[in-house]
């Protein structure tokens, strides 16, 4: 099963669900925090993950043949995501 997470670089701040539901996310923060700059990572359990698209100030654009985030950063995350920060 594949997993979505919405991660903003600037200060941290993670939401995890639906590729919808995390694009939904990025923009209301960006459109909040116009510093934002929100990674949108594609996941699946156990396996490294890859960055699909990013939203900031300017819009969001999708990114293809983006960079992997380790397996071991995406459960750190998904940790994250699951305990509200």
């Amino acid at each position: 099963m594949v997993s979505y997470l919405a991660h903003d670089k600037a200060n941290g701040s993670i939401r995890e669900g639906g590729l919808n539901a995390c694009l939904h996310w990025a923009f209301n923060r960006v459109a909040k925090y116009p510093e934002s700059v929100i990674a949108i990572i594609k996941a699946r359990p156990a396996e490294d993950g890859r960055i699909i698209a990013e939203v900031d100030k300017v819009g969001g654009r999708w990114i293809f043949g983006g960079r992997y985030v380790p397996k071991r950063e995406v459960s750190k995350l998904t940790k994250r995501a699951a305990h509200g920060s």
